[in-house]
């Protein structure tokens, strides 16, 4: 379980998040949704131990926790296998077991034998996003931290990794805090949206959705995430034109 209470964060003299606090629980996927600059990937910076915390308290109990950022962040020198394998070895597993696993997992989300014999740079934008989730899932984490892993892909290749991603979570029973400015993305996937305003970053509505992400057709999600939207306090984070009666009735 990770636990956040009363979070805040200060970059010099601009507060960035006011107090924060959440709960991820083992298995459960919460969403940070919100702005840009409104403190989401500080936030996870701060879960992930990346960021010092300043004031508040974050306790994590999870044993491992693997972190998938905006960018693949791939080193280039290295073949798709030796980046997959990257967090293996500094964990001191051998080169041929550390590459098994690696393979395996980089067949699992798709990704064959040419690719991982290549180079980062030889591969389109959504094989190196898988490379990189495999990458984080090779560890055998028990919690995902996911800093907009998906935002620069087109809607297909999106709408993949978010099924790669639903797979391995029931697969493992896999916590994860998924930070996005897409709506839609995190109504698709958590069990949890929290909405964060900017200025300082502070939580303004949670939503908690009880269907299955499985089970969640694209008519449902579309539903939701209008609904969502409609919440006067939610357009306001997202600075959107307030709704009129007329509108909302239509």
């Amino acid at each position: 379980m990770l636990k956040v209470k009363d979070v805040e964060h200060s970059f010099g003299a601009r507060r960035v998040l006011a107090p924060v606090s959440l709960v991820l629980e083992a298995g459960r996927c919460v969403a940070l949704v919100g702005p840009s600059g409104c403190g989401k990937t500080t936030l996870l910076h701060l879960c992930a131990g990346l960021l010092d915390v300043q004031k508040g308290e974050i306790a994590n109990s999870f044993a491992r926790c693997a972190v998938m950022f905006q960018q693949p962040l791939l080193l280039p020198w290295l073949t798709v296998l030796d980046n997959i394998a990257l967090g293996l070895k500094a964990q001191r597993i051998a080169r041929a077991a550390r590459h098994e696993k690696a393979a395996a997992m980089a067949q699992a989300l798709g990704l064959d034998a040419l690719a991982l014999r290549q180079f980062p740079q030889q591969l389109s934008g959504g094989m190196q996003s898988r490379a990189a989730l495999a990458r984080a899932l090779v560890l055998q984490p028990d919690a995902l931290l996911l800093d907009e892993p998906f935002a620069a892909l087109d809607i297909g290749l999106k709408a993949h990794m978010h099924q790669l991603v639903q797979q391995q979570r029931q697969q493992r029973a896999l916590a994860a805090l998924l930070i996005t400015h897409d709506v839609q993305e995190a109504v698709r996937l958590a069990d949890t949206v929290l909405v964060l305003a900017a200025r300082p970053g502070r939580i303004v509505w949670r939503l908690d959705l009880t269907q299955p992400a499985a089970l969640r057709s694209d008519a449902w999600v579309l539903q939701h995430t209008a609904a969502l939207l409609e919440q006067p306090v939610v357009r306001s984070a997202f600075e959107l034109p307030e709704t009129s009666v007329t509108e909302a009735a239509a």
